[in-house]
């Protein structure tokens, strides 16, 4: 190596030592970045104005509710508190559910509504959510009013990942409210009428492709397809397995 190249690695070495250096102090302070400033009209920003009579009330669109939640935990940037306690919650004794009551509080826009998540039967039901699991025959399934009730009051005590909000922890829905809407859950059994509308149909739409020619039914099981219509590459046997392939020869590197 001449003279004149190890001078110039020496030169490259120091310049990137340098910039190493200079990374903490490149101007990327926290501190130094301005206060993040919404452009949200005042209806969108959940703002709290106070009345002249002491009430608070939320700054809404016209026909919204207007009910201070201010108190509910929020995703906004500025809200820093944390997540409500996970807790255990026992039906309280004394109250007997009403089925009615309960519906209205599942098609309640102002307490979610739950239909923004969970299907159920209904022409006026709206929005016809399928986030959640479809709940229209929930009561096929001999769940215990303890165990609804536990799910609607704090699902995170059995599925602590779960995406559901925590409606009696947090305060949403009173005790008494969901023993209503697990009184309304236990009437919802099958079978269900046909679906009349498009927009709410969960289940998918047969592909317009399929054809009893083009393909195979799904109850024959592989092992009894047709000789004709046995797809290439498969052979008999419990498990329809591709037919083993020649490998091509790998020669060993020199």
């Amino acid at each position: 190596m001449t003279r004149a190249a190890t001078r110039l690695s020496w030169l490259a070495t120091l310049l990137i030592a340098a910039g190493c250096a200079t990374t903490g102090s490149d101007g990327n302070d926290p501190a130094s970045v301005p206060t993040w400033t919404t452009r949200a009209i005042p209806e969108a920003r959940g703002e709290i104005r106070t009345l002249p009579d002491g009430k608070r009330e939320a700054l809404r669109y016209a026909g919204w509710a207007k009910t201070d939640f201010g108190r509910f935990r929020t995703y906004a940037y500025t809200d820093t508190r944390g997540e409500v306690p996970v807790q255990r919650a026992t039906m309280p004794a004394g109250v007997t559910g009403d089925p009615r009551k309960g519906r209205a509080l599942f098609l309640a826009r102002a307490k979610g509504p739950c239909t923004g998540c969970h299907l159920i039967p209904g022409d006026d039901v709206w929005p016809a959510g399928n986030v959640g699991p479809d709940l229209s025959t929930i009561a096929d399934r001999r769940l215990t009013d303890d165990y609804l009730y536990q799910q609607i009051y704090d699902p995170r005590l059995v599925f602590p990942q779960t995406s559901m909000p925590p409606w009696g922890a947090t305060g949403a829905l009173t005790p008494e409210e969901i023993v209503h809407v697990v009184a309304f859950l236990q009437t919802l059994k099958g079978p269900l009428p046909p679906e009349k509308d498009a927009d709410r149909n969960p289940r998918p739409a047969p592909s317009p492709r399929a054809s009893a020619t083009t393909s195979i039914p799904r109850t024959i099981p592989p092992c009894s397809w047709p000789r004709a219509r046995r797809p290439s590459g498969m052979r008999r046997g419990r498990r329809a397995r591709p037919a083993p392939t020649a490998m091509p020869a790998v020669r060993p590197p020199p």
